[in-house]
């Protein structure tokens, strides 16, 4: 665990306490890094899942038949 000393916006502390429900601004600091990590994570994931292209992807294909 790093010990580190930040500025913060204190209006923004406490908006982001009370949407997260936290009750200290070390909460909110770790609420807030893992939630980054794992939007970034996320739009990785879904780019290598493009770039398989729909043949490679292992999930179940419905086909609707448009035409009833």
């Amino acid at each position: 665990m790093a010990i580190t000393s930040i500025d913060l916006d204190k209006d923004q502390l406490e908006v982001a306490r009370q949407l997260t429900g936290a009750t200290s601004n070390r909460e909110v600091v770790e609420y807030a890094l893992d939630l980054l990590i794992a939007q970034k994570r996320q739009v990785e994931v879904v780019e290598d899942i493009i770039a398989m292209g729909p043949g490679d992807v292992d999930a179940p294909v419905i086909h609707y038949d448009l035409d009833q």
